[in-house]
């Protein structure tokens, strides 16, 4: 393989890290962790680490393919931004401390949008922009087997700004509006979703470490992407992603829930709960919940249209065999959000109809096995509806877990979700 030394989008990459003195970054570049972003670089990752799709691996996608019939220059961007500001709540990331502050240091933000050299203390993630939303265009990503997107969001924030350690359970597109990044991906293997889970582990702790060059050695298969204006960035589900902002920037950013990813959504489910367990005060323990529930409410209609069928351009009995062989190991996760929820939308009972009418189809059969664990039922001389009580207990009793549930949270405390949509996870900002 070529010295990645030698590559232009390392020597940019580089000369953009200097500018805003991210040092770990830069040692992490030198001591060659990262193979710089290039089609053959794709390809080859592709195959080795990643997955057999386009889409698996580490994309970036050039101005034509911007969501927009054009991009919005910077007044327009501050213009709509602002607009949204006046009639959203939100905070600073790392919050000011109260509501004026944070509004007077998001102003500094926009106001600065143009200043390449403004390095701030605040950003603000995960606004919900509906005028870039609404100007976004209908047509189809061309992932086959798209079941949905999320809402746009936008993310603001200066030069130096680093969106730390992250991944979320969906492919994520993010279109730099203005501005420079510089975003540094791994596969989403084994191995490096341990490490992951280590690393943010050690985060959760009373001391915030922050992410150095000796923890990103820890992970395999790196890519650095260099993303300047008017490019789109894709991040494949479970891909452990750190980005920094070496301009002040813009994104607008948004998620894509395909079919094929369902059941590694659910296997790895446990993961987003130690990812949120870093954050602490009542205000951010309020955030975790709904992460939580909006990830609970974007799972089950996913993994209840898996089990439907009926989806175009989808192997379906592949993809539901994986999903009924990663059930065991998410089936956990998967009963802590229905109790961290408490609105009652999904139960135990309904999800246990949802797979047994998967099971026995439209038409009634003499032998019927359970597609989770295989054994089999023999219905001679049983009404369907029996056939369907007994698949039933057999789910509860064998396929959900026995502990009793604790005390579900007040339904007041997790409201204003959208449900069934895949739900960005908000990145954490550091300075």
């Amino acid at each position: 393989m070529a010295d990645p030394k030698r590559s232009t989008t390392y020597k940019k990459a580089r000369e953009q890290l200097q500018k805003c003195d991210a040092k770990p970054f830069l040692t992490a570049l030198d001591l060659g962790l990262f193979q710089p972003y290039s089609d053959g670089i794709v390809e080859a990752f592709a195959a080795k680490y990643y997955g057999k799709h386009r889409y698996d691996g580490p994309t970036k996608l050039d101005t034509s393919k911007i969501p927009w019939p054009r991009l919005p220059t910077i007044p327009e961007t501050q213009k709509m931004l602002r607009a949204v500001m006046k009639q959203t709540d939100y905070s600073t990331m790392p919050t000011t401390g109260s509501s004026e502050q944070d509004q007077r240091a998001a102003e500094e933000l926009l106001i600065n949008l143009g200043n390449t050299n403004f390095k701030g203390a605040y950003a603000v993630m995960g606004l919900d922009c509906t005028a870039l939303g609404d100007r976004r265009k209908s047509a189809s990503t061309g992932w086959p087997a798209t079941l949905a997107e999320s809402d746009l969001l936008c993310d603001i924030m200066p030069a130096g700004g680093v969106g730390e350690l992250n991944m979320n359970d969906c492919h994520e597109l993010c279109v730099l509006v203005s501005g420079v990044r510089v975003w540094f991906q791994f596969p989403p293997t084994d191995h490096n979703l341990t490490v992951y889970a280590k690393l943010l582990k050690s985060r959760s702790k009373k001391t915030h470490k922050p992410i150095d060059a000796d923890d990103l050695s820890n992970l395999r298969g790196g890519v650095v992407l260099l993303q300047e204006k008017g490019e789109t960035v894709e991040i494949a589900p479970f891909c452990p992603t750190i980005m920094i902002s070496t301009e002040p920037s813009v994104s607008a950013n948004w998620m894509i829930d395909i079919a094929e990813k369902v059941p590694a959504r659910l296997k790895n489910l446990h993961l987003f709960s130690i990812e949120n367990s870093g954050l602490r005060g009542n205000e951010k323990k309020q955030a975790i919940r709904q992460t939580l529930l909006a990830r609970q409410r974007g799972l089950l209609p996913s993994v209840q249209a898996v089990l439907e069928g009926n989806i175009q351009h989808l192997d379906e009995q592949v993809v539901k065999n994986e999903l009924a062989r990663a059930w065991e190991s998410g089936k956990d996760a998967l009963n802590g959000l229905l109790v961290a929820s408490g609105d009652g939308t999904w139960t135990p009972e309904k999800i246990a109809t949802m797979w047994v009418e998967s099971m026995m189809g439209p038409t009634t059969r003499r032998e019927q096995s359970c597609s989770i664990c295989n054994q089999r039922f023999n219905w001679n001389r049983h009404p369907r509806d029996e056939m369907k009580r007994r698949l039933q207990k057999h789910f509860l009793e064998e396929h959900w877990p026995a502990q009793k549930p604790a005390k579900a949270k007040r339904k007041s405390e997790v409201e204003s979700l959208k449900i069934g949509q895949p739900t960005p996870t908000k990145r954490s900002r550091k300075k």
